[in-house]
This record gives structure tokens, C-alpha cells and sequence, in this order.
């Protein structure tokens, strides 16, 4: 889950090793698999795409696929203060509500983009900057979340941890 445009669907492809989608099309629901080995046991992740928009109509038919839930991954970009903010603000309450024991990885995306140029003058406001690694550490600690990851799904950096981490907490659940 997270904000719509912050690498949610990206990262997913990424965790799956296929090729980025060429341009930006919103999710409502999709749904993919990977594979993974984790010492020596072959196990299926089965990942779920939802809407992130944090409207109601939204909120309700991402409630239905909550109940099978078994890890939540919380997104946000790094290039979006707003992203992060909008954990707090809506993702933590939404998942606090609907699956309050699940386990919540949270993911910083879209790493790569911290070094950009364009980026930072666009983020040109005082105190709006990409989002940090320690900044990122101390949202993943106030929210209790089992582990903060970053990755970026276009240079692939973090995502073979990532898909080890998701897996171990997957076999840790069950």
C-alpha cells in the first residue's frame, strides 16, 4: 500500500525480476507471484497491487483483500515528502483498522532519485528534501514496523534484500 505514484507497482515488478513498465498507468487491483529460495525452501509470494488512493470508495475495496493478508508492505517515494507524511496520515490508520495484527514492512522507494538533480531543485521549499535513510529508519520505528527497506526498482539497489526480508517475515507468519 501507499500513495499512487510513489513505486508500488514498479517495485513489484522488480521483486518478480521482470522489465519496468515504460509509462505510469494507476492500479485498481492486480495481482502477481514470484518464486523466492530462502535457505533452501522454495516458497510462492503472492502479491497483491491495490489502488493508492486514499479515498473512501477506495478504502473499501482495498478492505476486501486486506483479510487474507498476511505481510503489508507500506510504500512511499523519497522524492515525496507528502508520501511519507500520508503513512502516517492515512496508510498506519487504514491497515491499523483492517488487519491491526499484520505485520508492516515499510519501503522507501525510488532511491535513486535522491542524487538527482531535478529533483532537488524541484523540492526547493526549506525542509523539503528527498527523504533520508534516517529520517525513514525513525518513521519505520514510530509506526513498529518488523523492517524498513529502500530500494530502487530501476537500478534494482535493495531489491534482492528486499525480496529475502519480505520472504523471511512471509515464513515467520506462517
Amino acid at each position: 500500500v501507499g500513495d499512487d505514484r510513489c513505486g508500488k507497482t514498479c517495485l513489484l515488478f522488480a521483486l518478480q525480476h521482470k522489465q519496468l513498465p515504460e509509462s505510469y498507468e494507476p492500479t485498481l487491483f492486480d495481482t502477481y507471484t514470484t518464486d523466492p529460495e530462502i535457505d533452501g525452501k522454495e516458497m510462492k509470494l503472492i502479491l497483491f497491487d491495490v489502488a493508492g488512493k486514499n479515498e473512501f470508495s477506495y478504502r473499501n475495496l482495498r478492505s476486501v483483500f486486506y483479510k487474507d493478508t498476511d505481510i503489508i508492505l507500506m510504500c512511499f517515494s523519497v522524492d515525496r515528502p507528502d508520501s511519507q507524511q500520508n503513512i502516517l496520515d492515512f496508510w498506519v490508520p487504514e491497515i491499523k483498522l483492517f488487519c491491526p495484527t499484520v505485520p508492516i514492512i515499510l519501503v522507501a522507494a525510488k532511491i535513486e532519485l535522491r542524487g538527482d538533480e531535478g529533483i532537488k531543485k524541484k523540492l526547493t521549499t526549506p525542509g523539503n528534501e528527498p527523504i533520508n535513510t534516517t529520517e525513514g529508519e525513525v518513521l519505520a520505528a514510530s509506526i513498529g514496523a518488523y523492517a524498513y527497506l529502500e530500494c530502487s526498482a530501476k537500478t534494482k539497489e535493495g531489491v534482492d534484500t528486499a525480496l529475502d526480508i519480505i520472504s523471511q517475515c512471509a515464513l515467520s507468519e506462517k
